[in-house]
């Protein structure tokens, strides 16, 4: 006797069929907490990712502040007259030029964050001698914190030549 057509031999064949997707969704039911997982790293690094970028766009600001205090010191110091007794006034305007280019941006520069090359103070520059201004800052980060490095030193130099023949522009 053959039993094919029997509701047994129905119901075991499938069975046998529907064993390959019980399982599939056993398993599927048992990776609901690493898709938690997956979920909480990747918003990790994309927050991450998003500090990185913040930290790095106020970097980039500061640095174009400074670039443009440095521009503007250097074009006082290279139309400002020089003469011996009014070099130290040249620099300390040259300084004052930079620090006032700032004022209005959320950098604060010190007097000892500009450097003149050749300082003024020290004697006034010739006629066609490139003049050098750069201003340094520590720009404090967000994200640097939690990586080791609490700071990015930033400088920015600017070049001109000295002219020393603006007579509307006094120290």
């Amino acid at each position: 006797m053959c039993a094919t057509g029997s509701s047994t031999t129905a119901s075991r064949f499938n069975r046998l069929r529907m064993q390959p997707q019980l399982s599939k969704i056993r398993r599927l039911a048992d990776e609901g907490g690493s898709n938690l997982v997956e979920i909480a790293l990747v918003t990790v690094l994309i927050f991450s990712m998003v500090a990185a970028v913040v930290d790095f766009g106020g970097a980039y600001q500061h640095y174009i502040v400074l670039l443009n205090a440095s521009r503007e010191g250097v074009r006082m110091y290279a139309r400002l007259p020089c003469q011996s007794a009014t070099r130290v006034a040249v620099a300390d305007a040259v300084v004052q030029a930079a620090i006032d280019e700032a004022a209005g941006s959320n950098v604060e520069i010190r007097a000892s964050d500009v450097v003149l090359s050749p300082n003024a103070s020290a004697g006034c520059p010739a006629v066609g001698v490139p003049l050098v201004v750069t201003v340094n800052h520590r720009y404090p980060t967000m994200f640097g914190e939690i990586l080791g490095f609490g700071h990015i030193d930033i400088r920015a130099a600017t070049s001109m030549v000295y002219s020393g023949n603006d007579s509307y522009a006094s120290p």
